[in-house]
C-alpha cells in the first residue's frame, strides 16, 4: 500500500471521528429554553355591570318569558336588580307591578317562583281569567230565547293556567 494512500485514510478517519465527536457534543448540550416575549398588559376599562331591562310595558299578572327581557349594560342600577346569571330564577315569575318597557326589573317588580304564595297568586289569576273570560248572551229568535256561551281569550290567563296544568299537575282548580 502505498504511503499517499494510508494518508488519505487516515485523513477521512480523522475527519470523521472528528465529525462523529460534534454530532456527539451537540446532542449532550441542554436544550435552551425558548425566550418568551410579553407584551405588556393592557389595563382594561372597569367592566359596566349588565342587568336585565324590559322589551314591552309588562303588566301585573304576566308571566316573565326570556323573550321579554334584554341585557343591557347599566352604570347604576336599583336594588334588587336581575342580571343575566339570575335568568333562570327570573323565567316564568309572576310580574307583581307593572314595568314600563325600557326599565329594570326587579325583585319588587316580580313574584318569583320559590316566593311563598307563587302559586296561590298563580291559581288565582288563573281562576279570576277563567270567571271573567265567559260571557253568556241571551238571544230571542222567533219568539224563544237561547242563551250562548261566548269565551273570550286573555293572554295572561291562558299563559298562567297553561303554566299551571304543566308545573303543578296534582293541584287542578275545581272551576274549571
Amino acid at each position: 500500500m502505498s504511503s499517499t494512500l494510508r494518508l488519505s485514510i487516515i485523513m477521512v478517519l480523522l475527519l470523521a471521528t472528528a465529525a462523529l465527536g460534534l454530532i456527539a457534543y451537540n446532542m449532550m448540550l441542554p436544550e435552551a429554553a425558548p425566550i418568551s416575549v410579553q407584551a405588556a398588559p393592557t389595563p382594561q376599562a372597569p367592566r359596566t355591570p349588565v342587568y336585565f331591562v324590559t322589551k314591552y310595558p309588562l303588566t301585573e299578572g304576566t308571566l316573565v318569558r326570556d323573550h321579554y327581557l334584554r341585557p343591557v349594560p347599566l352604570a347604576e342600577a336599583p336594588s334588587g336588580a336581575f342580571t343575566p346569571g339570575d335568568m333562570s330564577k327570573l323565567r316564568g315569575s309572576l310580574v307583581r307591578k307593572s314595568v314600563d318597557a325600557g326599565n329594570v326589573i326587579t325583585s319588587q317588580n316580580v313574584m318569583l317562583r320559590e316566593d311563598p304564595g307563587f302559586f296561590a297568586a298563580l291559581e288565582k289569576l288563573c281562576q279570576d281569567a277563567n270567571n271573567r273570560q265567559k260571557t253568556t248572551v241571551t238571544v230571542y229568535r222567533n219568539g224563544k230565547a237561547e242563551g250562548y256561551s261566548v269565551r273570550k281569550t286573555d293572554a295572561q290567563a291562558d299563559a298562567a293556567c297553561v303554566e299551571l296544568d304543566a308545573n303543578y299537575p296534582t293541584n287542578k282548580l275545581v272551576a274549571r
